[in-house]
């Protein structure tokens, strides 16, 4: 252990990965990506804010419709989602940390999200403003995500991560939030919109999976960057619906929802199914790499487990109708249950291939009980 990394200068305990020349590439594309920020910003002082929102405007309504917007932010969103959900805890797993230090640093991530949405939601709901709090998010995102390159360490990594994921996790309900308001002013069809989303992490994590087979790990943490770009593109194309200008928060109404005993035995359910995939979500992939699969067919295996989603998503309003909000739950915590039993028996990509996949179902079911 300690020849190769004599040899190649390498922090990681296993064979080179990150080695001196990744840690230089990434120092120089932080250094040229901050240079153009500056540039950016510099321009932006000297030029007519009036004529610029101008031409952002026209370009909004124009040359792409609403619908086409929020389908690309969809699309973007989910392939930072394609890439970090399958191979971020392989990238963790390179830089030499142990299981209890990567379920630590996943961890954080989903903990500083309790602490950071509210407060998000909060000032969405008071000011009622959304596309300037995500363009701001979005660029925190890329910034962010940039600095994995050179930050090394357990402790730097775990609080670099919550930074993060508290930043880039917020989007995801304020866009599908002014999805919701876009959707109902303008008579939108929410699933249309939304199975761009599923489609882009099959794709995503499908190519990922295939790229990975032959190229080193540390290009996973240079897609990732390169997804967040896009999203933070698709943020700046995004405007506010008509009926969101007069949003503000009702204190009344907070605690009305406070009080609703529904409303926690919600909260409960949901809380507890999605806390069962904390250990997917960090440990999946790894269990399937030490069974002997390949990055191409664990890449399957992610987008396989979103098709049936997309389907969903295409047929929602016919399946909606006929479902109520407690009934989608149930079914998504029961197919939960199962999904895991089946996980756990066996490796086989004949018994992998065989998951359940509830989870849409269980979003859907959340979807209708919040919007009540």
């Amino acid at each position: 252990m300690l020849d190769h990394r004599k040899r190649y200068g390498c922090f990681s305990p296993s064979p080179p990965i990150f080695c001196h020349k990744d840690r230089a590439f990434g120092r120089l594309f932080i250094e040229y990506f901050m240079q153009f920020l500056l540039l950016s910003f510099h321009l932006a002082a000297i030029a007519d804010r009036n004529n610029a929102r101008h031409a952002i405007m026209f370009f909004r309504v124009h040359m792409l419709p609403v619908g086409l917007r929020l389908a690309l932010f969809y699309v973007a969103i989910f392939a930072v989602v394609g890439i970090h959900l399958p191979f971020w805890p392989v990238w963790l797993k390179a830089r030499g940390l142990s299981d209890s230090e990567l379920g630590l640093i996943l961890g954080a991530g989903l903990w500083s999200r309790v602490v950071v949405n509210p407060i998000v939601a909060y000032m969405v709901d008071s000011s009622g403003r959304r596309t300037d709090l995500m363009g701001g998010l979005a660029i925190l995102s890329v910034v962010l995500c940039t600095l994995f390159a050179v930050i090394d360490g357990f402790w730097p990594l775990l609080m670099l991560s919550a930074a993060l994921w508290a930043a880039f996790a917020a989007l995801m309900p304020l866009g599908e939030n002014l999805t919701l308001l876009t959707a109902s002013t303008r008579r939108l069809e929410y699933g249309r919109i939304r199975l761009w989303g599923s489609l882009s992490f099959i794709l995503v994590s499908m190519t990922g999976g295939v790229v990975l087979t032959y190229q080193p790990v540390a290009l996973i943490l240079w897609i990732l960057v390169a997804s967040m770009v896009l999203t933070w593109g698709a943020c700046l194309l995004l405007e506010e619906p008509p009926s969101a200008s007069c949003a503000r928060s009702d204190p009344k109404a907070f605690r009305r929802v406070m009080m609703d005993s529904r409303f926690w035995l919600f909260l409960l359910a949901t809380g507890m199914i999605h806390a069962s995939h904390n250990i997917y979500y960090g440990f999946a992939t790894l269990h399937w790499q030490g069974a002997g699969l390949s990055s191409s067919v664990i890449g399957l295996l992610w987008a396989e487990a979103v098709l049936a989603e997309v389907v969903l998503f295409a047929f929602s309003n016919a399946l909606v109708t006929r479902l109520r909000p407690t009934g989608l739950l149930i079914l998504g915590g029961s197919a939960a249950a199962f999904r895991w039993m089946v996980l756990g028996s066996s490796t086989h990509l004949v018994v992998l291939g065989r998951r359940v996949p509830y989870r849409q179902r269980l979003r859907r079911g959340c979807r209708r009980f919040t919007g009540r």
